[in-house]
């Protein structure tokens, strides 16, 4: 939206592709059914039911996974803030962001063990959920460093496309060219 006073457009800490509001709620929803995919497949594989625990496991790898995209994103546009062309600001995500995320989806994991073993008593009903969490950590993670840059490149070949002379500034903001 266009400020008052500068009449730059504000960047909000998501992805703006210069697409529709309705085709960018359709990319993201594509992107939620991957990830909803993934648990169910381990719930499949432990022969769990998908009932009210493992859909607060969901939940939770819902915020897991949009946090790992977001630092990955965020380092990218600060990168790109400062000059450096957009592959390799995403390379440069990638492997400055990559230990981070990873101790982030072990310790997940790690701290799901008990509950996924059924280790202490009344585990057993809440093994669901660590089962669709470590599935779920285990695949998003890797999603995260591939499909995440993928997604920011095409989104921005699609901003280059329908808005060519839209640049973003040093300052981060989104100048409209003349």
């Amino acid at each position: 939206m266009p400020t008052a006073d500068t009449g730059e457009i504000s960047v909000v800490p998501t992805l703006d592709s210069g697409l529709s509001d309705e085709a960018a709620t359709k990319v993201t929803k594509q992107i939620e059914a991957i990830i909803h995919t993934y648990p169910e497949v381990a719930l499949f594989l432990t022969n769990d039911d998908f009932g009210m625990m493992a859909n607060i496991g969901v939940i939770m790898l819902m915020g897991l996974v949009t946090k790992n995209a977001i630092l990955l994103v965020d380092f990218a546009k600060q990168q790109r803030a400062q000059g450096v062309e957009r592959n390799e600001a995403l390379l440069i995500a990638g492997r400055t962001r990559l230990r981070p995320i990873v101790m982030t989806s072990v310790a997940m994991i790690f701290g799901m063990m008990p509950l996924a073993l059924g280790l202490g008593q009344g585990a057993e009903s809440r093994a669901p959920m660590a089962h669709a969490i470590i599935g779920g950590v285990i695949s998003s993670t890797l999603l995260t460093l591939v499909v995440v840059p993928l997604m920011y490149s095409f989104l921005d070949d699609l901003r280059r496309k329908f808005r060519p002379n839209a640049s973003i500034n040093a300052s981060g903001k989104k100048v409209l060219g003349l």
